[in-house]
């Protein structure tokens, strides 16, 4: 048998990724959001606020909105995936062990 300290850093991996996974996604989306905040500045001074370029940045911001709103719930579901492999992980062992053994 595995000792304990085995255990735990083969349990810990996954859900160490995923947190580091979030994070990484929320840079990136940030770092969007950014982007195309400049990117406005920039039109605004060139182009004017009302041309064409600043519809088609306005329409790419409010899709990028659209997406990002839906990130609280992609990032719970990984989240609760990981902790659910976790959880899994440590009990399944232990109720395999009751079944070779007769039951409880």
């Amino acid at each position: 048998m595995r000792s304990i300290l085995e255990q735990k850093k083969g349990i810990m991996g996954p859900v160490i990724s995923v947190f580091v996974m979030v994070l990484v996604i929320s840079i990136l989306a940030g770092l969007t959001f950014l982007f195309v905040a400049q990117l406005k500045t920039q039109i605004a001074s060139t182009a004017g606020a009302g041309s064409l370029a600043w519809n088609a940045t306005n329409a790419t911001e409010a899709a990028g909105a659209t997406v990002v709103g839906y990130l609280p719930l992609i990032f719970l579901a990984v989240i609760f995936g990981a902790i659910l492999t976790l959880v899994l992980r440590i009990i399944l062992p232990y109720v395999n062990l009751g079944n070779q053994l007769g039951g409880f």
